[in-house]
């Protein structure tokens, strides 16, 4: 097991390109720290911190489309059998 250290936007103590960023301390298993390292070796980020920020907002927006595709099932549900 290796802990990887990241940096993810919230309140803390560096300021990073104008965002104040708090350190977070995660632990994964060596395959997925490997993981991560390939992707970084890709050259798609900059380094570990960039990848987990990016998996981050990728979860973020899933969820965000999610949450809205059940809001519109929902309003559907609730609107009725159309006589059409």
């Amino acid at each position: 097991m290796i802990q990887l250290q990241f940096s993810v936007l919230g309140s803390g103590s560096i300021k990073v390109k104008g965002i104040i960023m708090a350190t977070m301390n995660i632990s994964v298993p060596d395959p997925m720290k490997d993981w991560i390292q390939s992707q970084v070796n890709t050259g798609a980020y900059a380094n570990t911190n960039d990848y987990v920020r990016d998996l981050i907002r990728q979860d973020q927006e899933h969820r965000s489309k999610l949450k809205a595709l059940q809001n519109a099932i929902t309003v559907g549900i609730e609107s009725g059998i159309s006589n059409n």
